[in-house]
């Protein structure tokens, strides 16, 4: 479920940019589409869209193709593979570049845990929040 959500977000994004950057073709460009290949065209129009089916096929595509070598950095593997599977290499670098630590919440858990103490139970959780976040920000200031 949440690959086809992510498949549909980066699906709709891709479309609304490509619509931006699209140039109407001109006249003089038409191609001609022969005879023998009209039925290719009305089935490819008369397809049901499923982002389900999307999804599953998708991720077909990509765990039936032969696994790298164990040195090979994601990043890179995804940097070179940008125009085989568009919708799953966003998808993998916005997921592969989250940091792989746990210390900046263990600091917000230990800062939230002196907030609140014995003595100020009684804060809703919506001050909470805000005095944690500026806690956390107010060096930038």
């Amino acid at each position: 479920m949440l690959l086809e959500n992510e498949l549909v977000e980066i699906n709709r994004i891709a479309a609304s940019s490509s619509n931006d950057n699209r140039e109407e073709p001109s006249a003089s460009k038409s191609v001609k589409i022969p005879q023998i290949y009209e039925f290719l065209t009305e089935k490819l129009s008369s397809k049901v869209k499923s982002n389900r089916a999307d999804a599953i096929i998708t991720l077909r595509e990509y765990t039936e193709k032969p696994n790298e070598p164990l040195d090979v950095d994601p990043l890179e593997y995804w940097k070179t593979r940008s125009t085989e599977m568009k919708s799953m290499q966003i998808m993998a670098c916005k997921y592969l570049c989250i940091p792989a630590t746990s210390t900046e919440s263990e600091r917000m858990f230990s800062k939230a845990g002196e907030l609140v103490s014995d003595r100020r139970t009684r804060l809703k959780e919506k001050n909470v929040d805000m005095l944690l976040f500026i806690n956390k920000n107010h060096k930038m200031c």
